[in-house]
């Protein structure tokens, strides 16, 4: 069977108080079974949540906070990983104008919704009119949607920009039933997806939690697992007692809280789940658009950079993460191992004399509750020692959105730089010239040259040349201080295999099967 997309990482943080203006996307590899067992049918497969689902998670087009529970009920029209890569699913293929002002998509003819009706291209158009009149992430060029035949769609656009795709993949833009939105009415359409996925939503409550039971006419295969069960558990410590005593086989998105309850699994045989995305680096983000801020200098920047160690700041993990210097990872295909910095307070004073800051400043780290204290103290000391005297500020949720939206004053702001699969709608996010977050940071007309040509282009190759161009400015201009990166999302049973969890929400529940 073919493989489901995987949903880019987002941090507990981005998912919690940035899901209005940050989404995440995602890679479209499983995770492989290491196992010479042969796949087998059934079994219910038990999934913790650390996080309750309120909201709507039955109409795509209108989901805003946690998409978990929409992916097991619905397929995208393709799936994009992190190198750009673009694969078929419920388009088997497309087709680009010379001119780039459309793309056409050819759809498969075998595949029918939840409820028993067809998807062809009258009811992807109806979808994607819906996607674009919502103005979700990726649409903006998108001009009409067009019906070609009865399994041929067209998206016109104003301009081409390869986010077309990266939209089409996301963890929750997959079509639904538009004979049962019609039937049932939108407000029963909000809490029961009825997609063309694997699963069928059979039971919900936000915050306790819901089930499904395996679609047996899934178009590409009958499913292995029987029926999936999620339960909402906020304690952590009920979390780890769960786990531990067989009441479920993963629990994703535990975040650098859940620390202890990886290692003490995974000394009893339990995998890792690894990140798709290479994790997403933990950042410290300098208010550098504030002219009146120390942080607006570079050589202040640069100072800061220098005068963190992070290789021991990434002991705190306790072997779970990773240094990082730049906002790329290894997975990425324009990765660069030469842009590290050395620790060197040293050179971190002689910047900040430079600066005209020799005798030191004054300054706030800003962070939330879900960032480990022992890292901003740890923070605030190596700060200390080269004369940046840091004040420690917790910011509630509300508090930490009206940053991100609204902007920060002299300090800098403790969160992850959130990777989609489009790489360079990231940096666009977070660098560009003119942006609805991170308004604090400053951009700059060479990024968003990078930003402008990397999104426009047409090949991977000239994609990744651009996304490294635009990660090289970042670290040359300390326009953020990447820290370390996880190198884990959560934990999964020895005896699960092919799950294909990697990036927060998505998976692939097709693809799994148990051996226990």
């Amino acid at each position: 069977m073919q493989s489901k997309r995987l949903v880019y990482y987002i941090s507990i943080m981005l998912v919690i108080i940035l899901a209005v203006s940050i989404s995440g996307c995602g890679s479209s590899t499983t995770t492989t079974s290491t196992t010479t067992e042969q796949s087998k049918y059934g079994g219910t497969f038990r999934q913790l949540e650390s996080s309750s689902a309120e909201g709507i998670i039955g109409i795509p087009w209108e989901i805003r906070n946690n998409a978990g529970p929409i992916v097991p009920c619905i397929d995208h029209l393709v799936t994009v990983d992190f190198q750009g890569n673009i694969s078929p699913e419920l388009a088997t293929d497309w087709e680009i104008a010379d001119d780039g002002k459309s793309i056409t998509f050819t759809l498969r003819q075998d595949v029918k919704f939840h409820d028993g009706t067809t998807f062809d291209a009258a009811a992807a158009k109806w979808n994607l009119d819906n996607w674009m009149a919502a103005k979700k992430d990726g649409t903006q060029t998108w001009t009409s949607i067009e019906v070609i035949d009865p399994y041929t769609v067209r998206i016109d656009l104003s301009e081409f920009r390869n986010t077309v795709f990266d939209s089409l993949s996301m963890d929750y833009c997959g079509p639904i039933s538009p004979t049962a939105y019609e039937k049932n009415g939108k407000e029963w359409a909000e809490k029961n997806p009825v997609g063309t996925g694997p699963f069928k939503l059979v039971s919900f409550n936000p915050d306790v939690g819901w089930s499904y039971v395996r679609n047996d006419e899934y178009w590409n295969g009958k499913p292995y697992l029987d029926a999936i069960e999620c339960k909402v558990v906020l304690d952590l410590n009920v979390t780890q007692m769960m786990l531990e005593n067989g009441e479920a086989e993963t629990c994703t998105l535990l975040g650098a809280q859940g620390t202890e309850i990886k290692i003490a699994l995974t000394e009893k045989g339990w995998q890792l789940i690894p990140l798709e995305s290479g994790g997403d680096p933990f950042c410290l983000w300098p208010d550098s658009a504030n002219a009146e801020s120390p942080w607006s200098k570079k050589e202040v920047r640069l100072a800061a950079d220098f005068a963190l160690n992070k290789e021991d700041i990434s002991l705190l993990g306790k072997g779970l993460w990773i240094p990082s210097w730049q906002l790329a990872t290894p997975t990425h295909n324009f990765y660069d191992p030469s842009l590290t910095r050395k620790y060197d307070p040293a050179k971190a004073q002689e910047l900040l004399e430079e600066a005209g800051y020799g005798t030191g400043f004054n300054t706030t780290i800003y962070y939330d509750a879900t960032t480990p204290t022992d890292l901003v103290v740890a923070l605030q000391s190596y700060f200390g020692d080269v004369g940046i005297n840091a004040d420690l500020k917790i910011l509630a949720p509300s508090d930490a959105f009206l940053a991100v939206t609204q902007g920060w004053s002299n300090g800098v702001f403790a969160i992850p730089f959130g990777i989609k699969t489009n790489f360079l709608q990231s940096i666009e996010q977070n660098f560009a010239m003119q942006k609805m977050s991170f308004v604090s940071v400053l951009g700059a007309p060479e990024i968003q040259s990078y930003i402008d040509a990397g999104l426009s282009a047409r090949t991977i190759e000239e994609r990744a040349e651009l996304s490294g161009q635009a990660v090289k400015y970042v670290f040359d201009e300390v326009l953020t201080i990447p820290l370390y990166r996880p190198d884990s999302l959560g934990v999964l049973a020895p005896y699960v295999h092919d799950a294909g969890f990697g990036n927060a929400a998505d998976w692939t529940p097709e693809l799994c099967w148990m051996s226990k």
